[in-house]
């Protein structure tokens, strides 16, 4: 269990360390231009694509700490790395949903996309609530119903995503007024961008969500002998770390390797 937790805490500080800093440094570069240019602000999926990175930044400090930790051994210097890694873990889950309910917003009810798009206090205040609740899981954490009350926020979460992408492909594909069936090539590319970005998110919480069922079946069950097994739940989450600031990333342009021959129509329209 160790030798999987130790090889995670590194694969994931050399993954998502680099990625989140190129994002931060990009977003103050953005500020620093609007801030003399007066240009728009920054549209919601990038702000919280933007938090996003500072939340995994305090989780990968969280790592660190949790290898010192380990190889020391100190107890209760894994546990401080741990409870920072855990409030990640909770702050990655909202902001997917965010980002989620946002493009559906942009592609089912434009309208009222366009009127929010400039409000930043509702922006402002849903990302703040957001940071209050992964406060309150972390003080929860310890609770004998915490695991209960994860398997629920899962629970819901993969059901406001999944309607979220339901939701997006059905208005991808319903034919306008005076219009015959649509197909995937004349709809738009920000129509297909944000259906895309919905899929891949709703892909990689299916896979955290069904692993964390399995896990909470085993401890529900008492089956906690086998902390191998057990352990495994945290390489689920990997893909969940990754795929929001490699979309971001691709969308910048900051990835060189995105023309490759590997899968070029679907990398197109990411």
């Amino acid at each position: 269990s160790s030798f999987m937790v130790t090889a995670y805490f590194i694969s994931s500080i050399l993954l998502t360390l680099p990625l989140s800093i190129i994002i931060l440094h990009h977003g103050l570069q953005q500020w620093r231009l609007k801030s003399f240019t007066s240009t728009s602000t920054t549209n919601h999926s990038d702000y919280f694509t933007y938090h996003l990175a500072i939340v995994e930044l305090i989780g990968v400090l969280g790592h660190f700490i949790g290898l010192f930790g380990i190889f020391c051994p100190q107890y209760q210097t894994f546990l401080t790395g741990f409870y920072m890694f855990s409030f990640a873990w909770f702050g990655e889950l909202y902001f997917h949903v965010l980002t989620c309910v946002e493009r559906y917003l942009a592609v089912v009810h434009p309208v009222t996309y366009l009127s929010l798009r400039s409000d930043r206090a509702i922006r402002t205040l849903t990302v703040c609530c957001i940071w209050l609740i992964c406060f309150v899981e972390l003080g929860l954490m310890m609770r004998e119903f915490f695991n209960f009350l994860n398997l629920c926020v899962l629970t819901l979460a993969m059901v406001c995503v999944f309607f979220c992408s339901v939701s997006v492909l059905c208005a991808l594909t319903r034919p306008g007024p005076g219009e015959q069936r649509k197909t995937m090539k004349r709809i738009g590319r920000s129509k297909l961008r944000a259906f895309y970005t919905i899929l891949s998110i709703l892909g990689v919480l299916v896979v955290r969500c069904a692993w964390c069922l399995s896990w909470a079946v085993l401890y529900i069950s008492q089956v906690r002998s086998n902390c191998f097994l057990m352990t495994y739940d945290l390489w689920f989450n990997l893909p969940c770390i990754l795929v929001l600031p490699l979309l971001f990333l691709h969308r910048t342009g900051k990835l060189t390797f995105s023309r490759s021959h590997f899968f070029p129509q679907t990398l197109s329209l990411l």
